[in-house]
């Protein structure tokens, strides 16, 4: 299993920044390239969430895929597992940690994954994949500092 962290710092309350990531109906608004989420069920410590993202589409649809959120609200963990990811991945998961730091929070984003391919195919795949799931998890941070200004 591979791994990626990438990590930001800013000025708002940490409880504040978990109840935002937890509350996935407003993610279109936090997120921009989000045109969608439902939700499946959920209770207080699980969400499942359908998510669309648009800036990738086929057939000129918005990329679909679900995710299952589990929450630990005492120590403002989010761990979050994509259900069937597509191909290439086998899987997908990630950790978002809030840490309280002077007069803000560093959050913290890590996802781990595997690529269903062997040999030099996943060789060629992984810096690839990697890049893609790097570039998208800086974009995350970065429009939760975007929203964290406006607000």
């Amino acid at each position: 299993m591979y791994e990626i962290n990438v990590s930001v710092f800013i000025q708002h309350s940490r409880y504040d920044i978990f109840n935002l990531l937890t509350d996935v109906s407003n993610y279109p608004y936090v997120f921009p390239f989000y045109v969608g989420v439902k939700r499946k069920g959920d209770n207080v410590w699980k969400i499942k969430a359908l998510m669309k993202r648009g800036i990738f589409s086929i057939n000129g649809k918005a990329f679909e895929w679900e995710s299952e959120f589990l929450i630990d609200r005492e120590n403002c963990l989010i761990y979050t597992n994509e259900i069937n990811p597509r191909h290439p991945l086998k899987c997908l998961n990630a950790k978002w940690e809030i840490y309280s730091i002077n007069n803000g929070v560093k959050i913290s984003l890590k996802h781990y994954f595997d690529i269903r391919a062997v040999g030099i195919i996943k060789r060629i795949l992984y810096p690839l994949v990697r890049i893609i799931i790097k570039k998208n998890s800086t974009e995350l941070l970065n429009s939760i500092k975007k929203y964290e200004k406006r607000n």
